[in-house]
């Protein structure tokens, strides 16, 4: 099993219990059911976390050691969520979110950026060719959602946050976010077989990061406005 797909369920299912409370009541039998559903994906995303970094796998494939920083930050949103609705006391949240806050501390950077994929034992990268817009608008939604929760944890992830700066990514010409980018290279990885790798559609995870560059005053608004509808 993906990580990232137990937490989408789990996360769903949180969403959905908010949504719930303010329409129709469901019977008693659908709600137990999305209860156990709730609290055995949560029983599953804590189950696969390395006890010394505090991070977690990407599947149940105990020998597959890398992690993206999209698994971490919704590890960060899952743990947060699941002291909210009382699964875990607050804590057992706030032990797992430091320990993990202060992995990701130790992550490789460009540019206040970290690396998209990362060994989970000894916080190594694990690929020198990362994804930005994406993977990083969740791991940010993620970390604003946690300080948020905990406000006496703002500083902490504050200092995470600060130094990205998203106008790194912005291209004037076209007004969109530029793709990868080759740590070894020092340069976005433009050039790919199927065109130019740029972010460009507003149905998709990365206008979290068009929202973040934005809203941040980092991006122009013709970004926004450029993106493919």
């Amino acid at each position: 099993m993906n990580c990232f797909k137990s937490v989408k369920i789990f996360l769903s299912v949180f969403f959905s219990f908010s949504l719930l409370s303010a329409s129709e009541p469901i019977s008693k039998k659908d709600r137990a059911y999305l209860v156990q559903i709730y609290a055995d994906t949560w029983n599953c995303i804590q189950h696969f976390v390395d006890e010394k970094t505090g991070l977690p796998y990407d599947s149940n494939q105990w020998n597959n050691s890398s992690t993206s920083i999209t698994n971490i930050g919704f590890y960060f949103a899952s743990c947060a969520a699941a002291f909210r609705t009382g699964l875990i006391p607050e804590e057992d949240a706030k032990s797992r979110i430091q320990r993990a806050l202060e992995s990701l501390s130790k992550i490789e950077k460009w540019r206040g950026f970290p690396v998209t994929w990362v060994n989970l034992h000894t916080l190594e990268t694990a690929d020198k060719q990362f994804s930005t817009a994406d993977h990083l608008g969740n791991l940010c939604a993620s970390l604003i959602l946690v300080k948020n929760i905990f406000p006496e944890l703002e500083e902490k992830v504050n200092s995470i946050l600060a130094p990205m700066n998203w106008g790194v990514l912005y291209e004037p010409s076209n007004h969109f976010y530029k793709g990868g980018y080759l740590i070894e290279k020092q340069d976005f990885d433009l050039e790919k077989p199927w065109g130019k790798w740029y972010y460009n559609f507003l149905g998709a995870d990365t206008r979290m990061g068009s929202f973040l560059g934005v809203s941040k005053g980092e991006v122009p608004i013709d970004h926004w406005k450029a993106l493919n509808r």
